[in-house]
């Protein structure tokens, strides 16, 4: 009988675990008339939002427990590609894209226009309508994600006698080497947050509710990583990156930069959707290249691929990649998933090997409705504010709220940041560079400094010696003390200064402050000018300070 009741149990067991294993995606894109790899390719699960990117050597490798059955691969300039996946098990498949060629076939001569100039001014026509800036008052919950590698490190560096503590990091490296090309991931930020636009006043706010950094649990970085760090709208004639101004494929005035081709119509739910290809005029501009796809009737982009022209002339930026894709909603086509990645060099050379930077950024919208959002967007006064205990969130809190799973090289992040801290060179270096920032060395409850009033020298003082200090939040969160003391070897007087500050609240800041001294100082001079008692201002020249009283 025992057995009839643990055959059935096992049987569960092993299908559960069946069931449960990750689907695991691996392999490489390349260009099939060349072979060469093929960086920054979209990788997705069809009719999901689950996906990843190749890297720089065109390798990529995904993993969820939410797969679809298939999945498809893009690259602008390419033919897209699909492969059917096994569930539940480890996949290595390669793609080898062809370039994109348009084919005009036999050419009737008729009057008439290029029907993809048709459409394009039909998308114009209707920006307004189709603009989600535009739309009535919405909010959406947005799962950002942004990873920074550096491109071209060499593996020779793990010799340098400097680098002996940090030997660990290039195994991350080398792991990702591949053919000749390396990169090394050296930052992740993930965020969750509330977004809401309000349409009546034209405001847009932001309230993190969660963030995630690798190395570090400070607030400090979390109102850089939200949704609204960026500024790139599709819909808008230009769009700024980096203070560069990018001429949209859907400006207003596109015929005169882009050149249109009609690539496909297909019927998608019902509704006939129309492929448009755009091709720069002039390729030095900052102008792109790309495919966007436009609903039939509304003429809505619902989706658009585009990257950066490669002979248009902007510094340092090698690459930048843009993608966005909206879904129905209400009527309307709404934001989904979109991303950005951009190559970043000294020299605008895709070939360079020096060392530079790629920065990737994914936002994915989830929970997004119309909704008056004028009251919580009015008691916002900063347009991005931090919930309680945003960075302090637990492991359980992120899976349950990650859309899409970490792949192994975003873990290998965490895991690599994480193991940097305990080198004892990385902590001094993060000591001394917080110190020369801000002046002050800090050791927990009280901060000394600053370092550059230890040491000055003047006509009255002759060689001058001071020590200060401050409390930190970690002493009182309302309270802060300081105080200081100085003496002169040619006047040999003892010179001294305290006092305190009690902060009521920051926002808006209300604070009552009490300071006392007995020290000298130069008569007319601002309280705010740079101080004569300085060791920057003793090493460099300077007028002879004799007015001291």
């Amino acid at each position: 009988m025992t057995r009839f009741l643990i055959l059935p149990f096992l049987m569960v067991v092993v299908t559960f675990q069946l069931w449960a294993q990750p689907t695991e995606i691996s392999g490489k894109i390349t260009e099939k008339a060349t072979g060469e790899p093929i960086p920054y390719a979209n990788i997705i699960f069809r009719g999901t939002s689950v996906g990843t990117m190749s890297d720089i050597n065109g390798s990529y490798s995904l993993r969820t427990s939410r797969p679809g059955t298939e999945i498809e691969v893009s690259s602008i300039g390419y033919q897209r590609q699909y492969a059917v996946v096994k569930i539940n098990q480890k996949n290595q498949i390669n793609f080898q894209l062809e370039e994109e060629v348009f084919s005009l076939g036999e050419i009737d001569v008729r009057p008439g226009e290029n029907p993809a100039n048709i459409i394009f001014r039909k998308i114009v026509e209707n920006k307004n309508v189709n603009d989600p800036a535009n739309f009535p008052s919405w909010q959406s919950q947005i799962y950002a994600k942004t990873e920074i590698d550096l491109k071209n490190v060499k593996s020779s560096l793990r010799d340098k006698k400097l680098m002996a503590q940090f030997d660990f990091v290039f195994n991350y490296l080398d792991s990702l080497e591949n053919e000749g090309k390396t990169f090394l991931p050296v930052f992740l930020n993930e965020t969750v947050s509330n977004y809401y636009h309000d349409t009546e006043s034209n405001k847009e706010r932001e309230e993190i509710i969660a963030n995630k950094v690798s190395g570090t649990k400070s607030d400090v970085y979390s109102q850089f990583t939200g949704k609204m760090y960026e500024n790139i709208k599709i819909y808008e004639n230009y769009m700024t990156f980096s203070d560069i101004g990018f001429v949209s494929p859907v400006n207003n005035l596109g015929l005169q930069f882009y050149k249109y081709y009609l690539v496909d119509s297909t019927i998608v739910d019902g509704q006939k959707i129309y492929e448009l290809s755009f091709r720069p005029k002039l390729p030095q501009e900052p102008v792109f290249k790309g495919n966007f796809w436009v609903e039939d009737g509304s003429f809505a982009l619902t989706k658009l691929e585009m990257q950066l022209s490669e002979q248009a002339n902007v510094n340092f930026i090698n690459n930048l990649q843009y993608s966005i894709e909206y879904k129905k909603n209400d009527g309307k086509w709404v934001p989904k998933t979109e991303s950005v990645v951009v190559d970043i060099d000294i020299q605008k050379n895709k070939d360079s090997e020096k060392m530079g930077i790629i920065a990737r950024k994914t936002n994915i919208y989830d929970d997004f409705k119309f909704a008056n959002v004028s009251e919580i967007v009015r008691k916002q006064k900063d347009p991005i504010v931090l919930a309680p205990n945003v960075s302090g969130k637990t492991d359980d809190f992120w899976i349950e709220n990650r859309p899409v799973e970490l792949q192994q090289r975003e873990r290998n992040i965490y895991s690599m940041v994480d193991s940097i801290k305990d080198v004892k060179l990385y902590r001094t270096m993060a000591e001394n560079l917080y110190m020369f920032a801000y002046g002050y060395r800090d050791l927990g409850k009280i901060e000394l400094g600053p370092y550059y009033y230890v040491y000055s020298k003047n006509k009255i003082e002759g060689s001058r010696f001071r020590l200060g200090a401050r409390t930190t939040y970690k002493f009182d969160k309302n309270l802060r003390l300081n105080g200081f003391g100085a003496y002169g070897t040619k006047d040999k007087e003892f010179k001294y200064g305290a006092g305190f500050e009690y902060y009521f609240s920051i926002k808006p800041l209300s604070l009552f402050s009490f300071q006392m001294q007995r020290d000298l100082e130069m008569l007319g001079k601002s309280d705010k000018a740079f101080s004569e008692q300085n060791i920057v201002t003793t090493l460099l020249p300077n007028a002879q300070t004799r007015n001291l009283t």
